[in-house]
C-alpha cells in the first residue's frame, strides 16, 4: 500500500490525536496506544511477524562532540 499523502509530527500525542480525529493511520508501539484502544478511541491491528521486524539505525552528526555517555550507549547498542 502506498499512501497518497504523508504527514510527519514531532510527538506521539500529535500522531495519536490526528489518528483519533480520522486523519490517517500510523504504526506505533502497542504500549503507546494501549490506553486509547482500551478507551475505544483507537482500533489496533497486528502486523504479521514476517513484517514486524525492521532494522533500526542510530545516527549522529560526525562533526560534533560525542560525550562519553553517548559513546557507551552506542557501544551497548552494537553488542
Amino acid at each position: 500500500m502506498i499512501p497518497k499523502k504523508k504527514m510527519e509530527f514531532g510527538t506521539m500525542d500529535a500522531i495519536i490525536g490526528c489518528v483519533s480525529a480520522g486523519l490517517g493511520i500510523s504504526m506505533l508501539p502497542k504500549s503507546v496506544v494501549a490506553k486509547h484502544v482500551q478507551d475505544g478511541l483507537l482500533r489496533q491491528h497486528f502486523i504479521p511477524n514476517i513484517y514486524g521486524k525492521v532494522k533500526t539505525v542510530f545516527i549522529h552528526r560526525k562533526d560534533k562532540y560525542v560525550p562519553s555517555s553517548l559513546l557507551k550507549f552506542i557501544n551497548m547498542l552494537s553488542d
